[in-house]
C-alpha cells in the first residue's frame, strides 16, 4: 500500500500548509455537491504566480504554462484523441474523484471532440491524476491499465459519471474490474493483474508529482497552444477559446 500513500500524503500536505488550496475537489472527496465555479478556482499561495512587478515581455514570456513541458507528445498514444498535428493541442490535468473534472468529461468534452476533435482542429492529450487522495490514484491507474488494452476512453466514459453519482469513495478492485467490464477491456484478468499490483499506481504519482511541481494549482486544468484557459467547465466561455486560437 506505500506506493499509493507516500506521494498522496506528500500532496496532501501541500494542501494543508497551504501551497495548494482547492475549493471543491480537494476537500471531503465524498462531498460532490460544490458548484462548477467553486470546483474551478484555486488559491496559490505567496510562492505562486502573484508577482505583478515583471516586465511586460517577461509577463508575455510567462503566459506559456510550465505545464506544457509535461506533454507526452507519443505516437499512437492511448490517452490521446485527434490528429496530432492538428492546429491546436489541448493538454487536459483530470482527476477522477474530482466532480468537477467529471462534469469536464460530461459537458465539455462531447462537444470538443465533436466540433473540434472529430474535424480534425484539435489534440487532446489527457493526464489523468491522483492529486485527491487513494482513491484518485487507484481509479488513474485503473484508466492506464484500460489504456494498455485500447479501452482508456471507454473506461473513464464508465468512471466520471459514476463519480457524479458519488460513487467512486472507498473504490474497490471488484468495482474497477466491474467498470473494465463494461467499457469492453478484452482481457480482464490481465487488467486484474495491473490494478493489483504497483507499477501503474507509481505511474501516477510520478505525474502527479510532476504536474504540482510545475504549478499545477487546480483541477481540471485545461493547456490550450501552451496557455492555460478560463472558465472549463463552461461550454460557451472555454470553446471560444479555442476559436481564438483557430483563426
Amino acid at each position: 500500500m506505500n506506493a499509493f500513500r507516500r506521494p498522496v500524503r506528500s500532496l496532501a500536505a501541500l494542501l494543508a500548509v497551504g501551497a495548494l488550496t482547492l475549493a471543491g475537489c480537494a476537500g471531503d472527496e465524498g462531498d460532490t455537491s460544490g458548484s462548477a465555479e467553486a470546483g474551478a478556482s484555486l488559491t496559490a499561495s505567496s510562492s505562486g504566480r502573484e508577482d505583478t512587478s515583471a516586465s511586460d515581455s517577461a509577463d508575455a514570456e510567462s503566459d506559456e504554462s510550465p505545464l506544457v513541458a509535461l506533454a507526452r507528445d507519443s505516437a499512437d498514444d492511448p490517452r490521446a484523441l485527434g490528429d496530432p498535428e492538428a492546429p491546436v493541442k489541448v493538454l487536459l490535468f483530470t482527476d477522477p474523484s474530482c466532480p468537477h473534472c467529471s462534469n469536464f468529461h460530461e459537458n465539455v468534452l462531447p462537444k470538443l471532440q465533436s466540433d473540434y476533435i472529430d474535424d480534425g482542429e484539435v489534440y487532446l492529450e489527457v493526464h489523468d491524476l491522483g492529486v485527491l487522495g487513494e482513491d484518485s490514484v487507484k481509479m488513474s491507474a485503473a484508466s492506464r491499465a484500460a489504456a494498455d488494452q485500447g479501452r482508456y476512453f471507454e473506461y473513464i466514459d464508465q468512471l466520471y459519471p459514476a463519480t457524479l453519482n458519488g460513487e467512486t469513495r472507498g473504490v474497490d478492485d471488484d468495482q474497477l474490474v466491474e467498470w473494465a467490464e463494461a467499457a469492453g477491456v478484452p482481457e480482464i484478468d490481465t487488467f486484474r493483474e495491473a490494478i493489483s499490483g504497483e507499477d501503474l499506481a507509481a505511474n501516477v504519482q510520478f505525474d502527479s508529482e510532476a504536474a504540482t511541481n510545475a504549478g499545477l494549482k487546480v483541477v481540471p486544468t485545461v493547456i490550450v497552444n501552451g496557455k492555460e484557459a478560463e472558465n472549463v467547465e463552461e461550454p460557451d466561455a472555454f470553446l471560444p477559446q479555442i476559436d481564438e486560437q483557430l483563426d
